[in-house]
């Protein structure tokens, strides 16, 4: 996990009471706020905490080590290695036996359950960042480059953090907060789910003040049971706005807007964003650029700039502005910003290949909403006249709706033939022969590979045609990524 770096500084009486004005975290205030108990004897620690942390590998000088239980590691395992990285404190499991903290050195915490006592800190930290506005993003698709792009425009004019990469969970959440300072004037957020109330909860410990919604769509569906319970779970998050509580979603004119319009009462403002004629910040036209960005012109005759491809990321950089905007930043200075935000994380990377090929690298996830968005990115880029081929590796977490959504996603391609140049469709991992029925049938050459590995990798390398474009775009857990060590750069 990337490192977090907390020197922060509480301005104000904490609301359970503890007296935290004007200092850093002390060794007092972990205590109150886990209402844990000192192993030390006599009395209880004094003095400053320089932050918290979760990993014993990180310099930890001054920080208080978090001993969390994950499903590969326990962190009771590493408390040494802890030590003697700095921590000057460490939160443990009260069922510990004593033996295996009595001779570390630094004071020793226990509470009953050490990753709820990382949510109990994160809690008590928001309710002291009195000054900052907070803003949370969450969808089925685009949090990650929303989160970058409101991030990019943000700090145009204000100071502030936002989670790093895709802190988005149970553990990411809170080490995000906690490593706010408490001058920032904003803190940023990605919020993610893999089951019902998952948002809901983060939520409640992060209380925002504006709500991101970039999307309704199929993730999930195996954790979620179906696209109401998505869209239940992610308007969720607007069920935890702190005052003024503004929402800032798609205009999809579906689940979307009606989860948004049955919590009208509780909502100060909803800003929608979108080309539906009623959304508040309205696109009316995208013109690509030769550099794989595009132009972007508002209903309002504005126009900005964007260097990430697509239609979807065009939406993204909407919802980026309206807070952007909602926040008090001028138009100009957060368009600035935006236009400054590349594609990272093989998220729609474009990169040269030789003989006048082309990778098109959106290998970090899917789901079918996101494929979908890839496959009409990709058209618009090779335009009609470049020949194409896709390797999509299998959607996980569908459910019994993957065959499905598998085969509806080889129909989509087959679709996208009669307006592409569709060269070869290379289906990766054990789900995806639905969807490579689908393309045979279309008339589409296909091969299935149960794997991503060198085979696929030097043959994609040797057969991808001159002035080809070749689509990588499949679920994190199948391994896509693996097959550009064996693609050819351009020279």
């Amino acid at each position: 996990m990337e490192r977090t770096e907390t020197t922060t500084t509480t301005r104000a009486p904490h609301a359970d009471g503890m007296e935290a004005a004007d200092r850093t975290m002390t060794f007092e205030w972990f205590a109150a706020a886990t209402r844990g108990r000192w192993r030390l004897e006599p009395g209880q620690p004094r003095g400053r905490v320089a932050g918290v942390s979760i990993d014993s590998r990180e310099m930890l000088a001054g920080r208080a080590f978090l001993a969390i239980r994950g499903e590969r590691h326990d962190g009771h395992d590493h408390l040494d290695a802890a030590v003697r990285a700095g921590a000057a404190l460490v939160v443990v499991e009260s069922a510990l036996p004593r033996s295996r903290s009595e001779d570390l050195g630094v004071p020793v915490l226990e509470v009953p359950d050490p990753r709820r006592a990382l949510a109990d800190l994160a809690r008590a930290w928001r309710r002291s960042l009195e000054g900052t506005r907070v803003v949370a993003v969450t969808g089925s698709c685009g949090k990650t480059t929303t989160r970058r792009l409101i991030e990019a425009a943000l700090r145009e004019r204000l100071r502030g953090h936002a989670s790093p990469k895709s802190y988005n969970n149970e553990i990411g959440v809170p080490l995000s907060i906690l490593a706010t300072p408490a001058d920032a004037e904003f803190l940023l957020l990605e919020i993610g789910t893999n089951g019902p109330g998952e948002i809901g909860l983060l939520a409640g410990i992060a209380a925002p003040h504006v709500g991101v919604i970039t999307m309704v769509g199929r993730a999930h569906l195996e954790g979620l049971g179906s696209l109401e319970a998505i869209g239940a779970e992610k308007a969720s998050l607007l069920d935890r706005l702190a005052p003024p509580a503004v929402a800032v979603v798609a205009a999809d004119g579906g689940i979307l807007e009606s989860a948004v319009a049955a919590r009208s009462s509780r909502l100060g403002e909803v800003i929608t964003v979108g080309t539906a004629p009623h959304a508040s910040l309205r696109m009316v036209a995208r013109r690509p650029l030769a550099d794989g960005g595009q132009e972007v012109e508002l209903a309002d005759g504005r126009r900005f700039r964007l260097r990430l491809p697509g239609a979807h990321n065009a939406g993204n950089a909407l919802a980026a502005l309206a807070v952007a905007m909602r926040m008090g930043i001028p138009f100009e200075a957060a368009a600035a910003g935006i236009a400054e935000v590349l594609p990272e994380d093989r998220r729609l990377v474009i990169r040269p290949l030789d003989r006048g090929r082309t990778l098109v690298d959106d290998a970090y996830n899917a789901n079918p909403d996101s494929m979908a968005a890839a496959l009409a990115t990709l058209a618009e880029f090779a335009g009609g006249t470049r020949p194409c081929v896709l390797v999509l590796g299998e959607m996980l977490e569908l459910g019994a709706a993957s065959a499905a959504l598998h085969a509806e996603l080889g129909r989509r391609v087959v679709a996208l033939s009669a307006q592409q140049m569709i060269a070869e469709v290379v289906w990766v991992g054990g789900g995806v022969a639905a969807g490579g029925e689908a393309t045979r049938a279309g008339g589409l050459p296909t091969r299935v590979f149960p794997q991503a590995g060198r085979e696929l990798g030097e043959s994609l390398a040797a057969t991808l045609p001159e002035n080809g474009v070749l689509l990588l775009k499949g679920s994190r857990g199948i391994g896509l990524d693996r097959l550009v060590e064996w693609l050819p750069a351009a020279c």
